[in-house]
């Protein structure tokens, strides 16, 4: 895949970027760029999550390498659940995210 079609990937259903130069140096220089998504698990994953993995699984085809962090910390601070529910969403969380290819 040329620049020209990562780069396309990375914009596309995207409101705004920072940086478009950014983001073509980055395209050009890095092999595998990190790109970060986190979520509090404090319920089950919705249809309003299909967009957040929609985009990471664009980026992921642009070569970007996903990386989720299930905020289980959060979801404790935030009183959301005991522990052991909390861990039983991280692993719900966990396996749904894994099954959608990321």
């Amino acid at each position: 895949m040329d620049l020209e079609e990562r780069k396309e990937l990375v914009l596309r259903n995207t409101e705004e970027i920072i940086q478009e130069e950014e983001l073509e140096e980055t395209l050009r220089e890095k092999d595998e760029p990190r790109a970060y998504i986190g979520n509090e698990t404090s319920g089950p994953v919705h249809l309003g999550h299909w967009i957040q993995i929609r985009k990471m699984k664009d980026l992921q085809k642009a070569g970007f390498q996903p990386v989720v962090l299930f905020a289980d910390l959060h979801t404790y601070l935030n009183k959301k659940g005991d522990e052991e529910w909390i861990q039983d969403m991280v692993e719900y969380w966990q396996a749904t995210f894994e099954a959608c290819g990321l």
